[in-house]
């Protein structure tokens, strides 16, 4: 982590990693897409009554 960018952002920079968690605990995922300039992330959750997809926890 660096320091400067946390301590002027005001966070520890866990955000994405901690989506990311949550995200694969429902069986969606998080994503990186295209975007330019930047970035941008792309978070998926299966909707009430899909089935839950291989491999999550």
């Amino acid at each position: 982590m660096e320091d400067g960018r946390a301590r002027s952002s005001g966070g520890a920079g866990l955000g994405l990693a901690i989506s990311r968690e949550i995200a694969l605990l429902h069986g969606g995922a998080l994503w990186l897409a295209d975007a330019d300039p930047g970035a941008r992330f792309v978070g998926r959750f299966p909707s009430a009554g899909e089935p839950v997809a291989a491999g999550a926890r």
